[in-house]
């Protein structure tokens, strides 16, 4: 059993460094490769080390390799992050360990008491017969006297002996010399000593002789039983244990470092969001900072500086689900377009090359799947996801992978010539909006988000460079029905549009701001156009985007401020923010004069690494601030 053990774990061995190490190793690792061989020649000295001084160095090795493997396997579950190959190996180089010390032990106590599986009879007659190899001088060849042959034989006084049948020691059958069946003294087959029968030995001391050679074929069979390779059920199932604890060992370090609390999916569709903040309030304490707050598909997805995503209810603020990783902060928080996913994103404080993307159901908070990303792509908004896809952006390959899944539905790469360095690529309700630059043109292409195929097409002829830059940039809206268009060095043409807004779903123009620098698309569903002097807004306009028309807003209102949202109705801002409390200010898009609502944010993080997040969510307008130390500041819901 301990051998199979040995074999199977150094196999879990070899297979571990070709498993994903996660976010703490997101390229082959030395250490673990090195770890690995180490194990795979440990279990190679134990099984095929033939002193036992090597067998001995095999599991001190062993011991010394898995004491390694299991102090780094928990240093990255106490980090929240762990890969594969952590979990596979340490459990091959258990069962290295394991083996090996056991078959040290087993060896030594077979060579040690191989006197205590013999019986009485076998251990006076391997005595004599050790005795009788080297006959005594006074021993005559042709006859040997009766009480010396049963002494040497079966270790009897002479006098007994003597008194038996006299005739076995002419030829007749054993037992009348020892009163046992021939087989059990001289009678054995030699196969197990020598591939003779005992009885053709002659000469002096031949009974002596096949005596030894019976025990000695005793101790063989012993030894084989104790160290062989035959088939046995309790070596089969060692097999299976090891085996199903490597390919489980994964999914169970993932358990340890998860801390999920999930409900039950709602019979209902989810509310409309807020259109404006009402006079009722509630409020929920975090246990830790808050590092973002997202609309979820009931309220909101709050992130906390702990490793915490919580689902708060946008009518009450209860907590609706939970999601955490302890010691893992939180790197990002996304959610869909139709507010039915979550993406969060944990990251190590050790390594930043990458970070563990967790995708969420919204509803339930059920971890969908999981993917190791370069902390870069998170860090520069390249992970959206959409209502089917979750689209990633590496260099100039863009893949869309199933939302439900992960399993990858397209990828799409720019026309042979041309590239997709430069600009962000933008979400919209049904498509993926991709800024492309090519020797001749630059253009807009629009993908379908399921089938990764092209929609539509933008296409702007280049003008002359002159040292500048030319590149395509793009900003969509919070609901993903209007893209901002902003291009740099095309020509300008009675044709050309190389700045507007634009249908995501068609690409049709709905209007041309003659000042689209100025606008922004990033504040809501309803894009503003801030006129700045010096650094400072000066004015302020909401802008209909189906019709061009503009609304102009109140900049007296809240000359300083620290949030703003755009609904379908309503503009709104938080102003005022002196730690303690701070002043929503709501304006309707129709010119009606603005109102104020103070809001409690009581927090004694660091001012200077403070920021306010506002969110118009299903139930409520959601207001919290971000900081750094201290007690953290509620997130309060503004009912509507």
């Amino acid at each position: 059993m301990l051998r199979y053990m040995t074999v199977v774990g150094a196999l879990c061995a070899v297979w571990a460094p070709f498993r994903s190490g996660g976010v703490p190793r997101p390229e082959a690792d030395v250490t673990v490769i090195g770890v690995a061989v180490g194990v795979v020649l440990a279990a190679a000295l134990t099984v095929g080390g033939r002193q036992r001084s090597t067998r001995v160095v095999a599991a001190v090795a062993g011991v010394g390799l898995a004491v390694a493997v299991w102090w780094l396997l928990v240093s990255d579950l106490l980090i929240g992050l762990t890969g594969d190959d952590l979990p596979v190996l340490a459990v091959g180089s258990l069962a290295v360990a394991v083996g090996a010390v056991g078959l040290v032990g087993r060896r030594t106590r077979a060579v040690d008491g191989s006197a205590e599986h013999r019986g009485p009879r076998e251990d006076a007659a391997h005595q004599a017969a050790s005795a009788e190899v080297m006959p005594e001088p006074q021993a005559t060849p042709a006859e040997p006297s009766a009480a010396h042959l049963a002494e040497s034989v079966a270790g009897q006084p002479a006098a007994d002996a003597a008194g038996q049948a006299g005739e076995g020691v002419s030829g007749q059958p054993a037992e009348g010399v020892a009163g046992q069946p021939a087989e059990g003294l001289a009678g054995q087959q030699a196969e197990g000593v020598a591939g003779r029968p005992a009885e053709r030995l002659v000469g002096p001391g031949a009974e002596g002789v096949a005596g030894l050679r019976a025990v000695s074929g005793g101790e063989v069979r012993g030894r084989s039983r104790s160290g062989g390779w035959r088939v046995r059920p309790v070596g089969v199932l060692a097999v299976v244990v090891v085996a199903v604890a490597a390919f489980l060992a994964p999914a169970g370090a993932q358990a340890v470092i998860v801390r999920s609390e999930t409900r039950e999916a709602r019979d209902f569709p989810p509310g409309p969001l807020a259109e404006r903040p009402g006079g009722r309030q509630w409020a929920w304490q975090p246990p830790a900072d808050v590092v973002d707050v997202v609309p979820a598909l009931h309220g909101v997805a709050v992130a906390t500086r702990d490793g915490a995503v919580v689902a708060l209810n946008g009518n009450d603020g209860r907590v609706e689900w939970r999601y955490a990783r302890p010691g893992a902060p939180v790197g990002s928080l996304v959610a869909s377009i139709d507010r039915r996913t979550v993406v969060v994103s944990f990251r190590s404080l050790h390594d930043t090359r990458a970070q563990s993307v967790v995708v969420l159901d919204a509803d339930t908070g059920t971890p969908r799947f999981e993917m190791v990303v370069r902390s870069v792509l998170v860090e520069t908004d390249q992970v959206m996801p959409g209502a089917q896809v979750l689209t990633l952006r590496d260099n100039e390959v863009i893949t869309g992978y199933d939302i439900r899944d992960g399993g990858v539905r397209w990828r799409w790469s720019p026309p042979a010539g041309c590239t997709s360095w430069f600009g962000q690529v933008a979400q919209g309700r049904t498509t993926v909006l991709v800024p492309v630059e090519c020797p001749d043109r630059l253009d807009v292409t629009a993908l379908d988000e399921v089938t990764g195929e092209e929609r539509w097409r933008h296409e702007l002829r280049r003008g002359d460079t002159n040292g500048e830059r030319q590149d395509v940039q793009l900003r969509a809206t919070s609901d993903g029905a209007v893209v901002r268009l902003q291009t740099f060095g095309a020509q300008t043409t009675p044709d050309a549009v190389p700045n507007g807004l634009l249908d995501t779903e068609t690409g049709r123009v709905l209007s041309r701001p003659e000042q689209s620098w100025a606008v922004r698309a990033d504040a809501g569903v309803t894009p503003l156009v801030e006129e700045d002097e010096g650094g400072q807004v000066t004015g302020l306009l909401a802008l209909d985007p189906t019709t061009g028309t503009t609304t102009r807003l109140s900049v007296e209102a809240c000359p300083r401020r620290t949030a703003d949202l755009t609904t379908r109705t309503t503009y709104v801002r938080t102003c005022e923010d002196n730690g303690r409390e701070l002043t929503v200010v709501t304006q309707p898009l129709d010119g009606s004069p603005p109102t104020s609502t103070p809001v409690r944010l009581d927090g004694s993080g660091s001012r200077g690494r403070s920021d306010v997040r506002l969110v118009a969510a299903p139930g409520a307008i959601v207001v919290t601030r971000t900081a750094f130390g201290g007690t953290p500041a509620p997130v309060v819901g503004l009912r509507s």
